[in-house]
């Protein structure tokens, strides 16, 4: 669909503001400003989903309108329920995934097809937003290598990694680091917990592995229909929730120009089907470096 022109104009300008916003809040704030004054609106606002709690939040939001929430998460789940003519609601793309839904108010009606054109222009925006977050999650993972390059203790590094995973997956019930032990034995070295504020009791915990799925696919889910798979059933605390799904990348060192499996990093959900593709991209940027942690913990304790 081709924009008008005075909506080129707009989109364009905002596009450079966005680029050269610091943070992400300002981004979005400079996004809605530009499609309120594009659009003539009184209000609008940018409501985000939130996959660990199943929720949507107000994430920001321009004028004064009461906004019913119900109908937001209804509109994001696409199932188009009935608007009143002075309000449009457009869904908010990172890239190409939907993340939320962008709302619009006006005293008078809007006019026909003026929903499309909003849709459009949060195309394009919704694009340079996942451009941001494609950096982000790229600076984030060359400073955690600059660590691990730098020497800094690797457990520490290790549980920097999983905060940053968590705030970019957000996850819902932990995170683990296991190291190899023997041809289908693992042991837990490390774990964050998500769906509960403490530590962890099943450090040093035993647990069997097909190490050679990593050797067919480094990044690959567990589900449901993984039950018995001590990823899912042994690799979490007795009082936890239970865990439906697991995202696991495989650690792989090189000795001798020959690739060994040397563990796994963990996320799980409390939730069926959770991990994304998305999700899978933004844990492969952390293999690396997690598995340079990996090999200087291992050398930790073999000479202990």
């Amino acid at each position: 669909m081709q924009l008008p022109d005075y909506v080129c104009r707009t989109v364009v300008a905002t596009a450079k503001q966005m680029l050269a916003a610091k943070d992400e809040r300002k981004a979005l704030v400079l996004m809605l400003r530009g499609i309120k004054e594009t659009f003539e609106c009184d209000a609008v606002a940018a409501y985000l989903y939130k996959r660990s709690r199943q929720r949507l939040f107000k994430a920001s939001g321009i004028g004064n309108f009461e906004w019913h929430e119900p109908t937001v998460l209804t509109f994001f789940f696409n199932l188009k329920p009935p608007l009143p003519a002075e309000v449009l609601m457009a869904p908010l793309r990172r890239g190409n995934r939907v993340i939320g839904v962008v709302t619009l108010y006006r005293h008078r009606r809007f006019p026909s097809g003026v929903g499309k054109l909003v849709t459009e222009a949060l195309k394009i925006l919704g694009g340079l937003i996942g451009i941001r977050y494609e950096n982000k999650v790229f600076a984030s993972a060359q400073r955690l290598l600059d660590l691990e390059l730098e020497g800094k203790d690797p457990k520490d590094v290790c549980y920097r990694i999983m905060h940053d995973l968590r705030r970019f997956i957000d996850y819902d019930h932990g995170a683990s680091l296991i190291l190899r032990e023997g041809a289908e034995t693992g042991r837990v070295v490390a774990r964050q917990l998500a769906w509960q504020k403490r530590k962890s009791n099943i450090i040093g915990r035993p647990i069997r592995v097909d190490w050679k799925l990593g050797e067919q696919e480094r990044i690959h889910t567990l589900g449901s229909q993984d039950a018995d798979n001590d990823l899912v059933r042994v690799v979490r605390e007795d009082d936890s929730p239970a865990k439906r799904s697991c995202l696991v990348g495989y650690l792989v060192a090189y000795r001798w120009n020959t690739p060994e499996t040397i563990g796994c990093i963990e996320l799980g959900s409390k939730q069926q089907n959770f991990f994304l593709d998305s999700d899978r991209a933004i844990l492969e940027q952390f293999l690396s470096v997690t598995a340079l942690c990996a090999v200087r913990l291992r050398k930790g304790e073999a000479h202990e």
